[in-house]
């Protein structure tokens, strides 16, 4: 399973915690964190935001949707709903992957809100 976790920089506990999934094509020559993710992400970080960070290839042997499930699950404990935010950048290569784990994370009790974006949102 290839999968970069964003280092976590603790914020003000009041702080919203955004649980940000990114779920990439990824090729052998290419950055294994996407500009686009990490920009993101010191962005969230700069306006005071408690993020978790996530990307995945899922281009890649051993992608497992079990283990993202997982990451979200747990990035959210300890907090209110109404304080975590998940949100996924949905593609064509990612789509179907995404409406699994969006129904995934609600099955599984998850109430915060999510937020999704890009080119593929159905």
């Amino acid at each position: 399973m290839s999968a970069h976790v964003v280092e976590v920089v603790p914020a003000s506990s009041g702080a919203r915690r955004i649980i940000l999934v990114s779920i990439d094509w990824t090729r052998d020559k290419g950055p294994r964190l996407p500009l686009g993710h990490a920009s993101i992400v010191a962005a969230l970080r700069k306006a005071g935001a408690d993020v978790r960070a996530f990307s995945f290839a899922i281009s890649l042997v051993g992608f497992n949707e079990e283990f993202i499930l997982r990451g979200i699950l747990d990035s959210a404990k300890g907090r209110k709903p109404e304080q975590v935010d998940v949100s996924l950048g949905v593609f064509i290569w990612n789509d179907h992957v995404a409406k699994r784990l969006l129904v995934a994370i609600r099955r599984k009790g998850f109430q915060g809100r999510i937020v999704s974006g890009g080119p593929q949102i159905s």
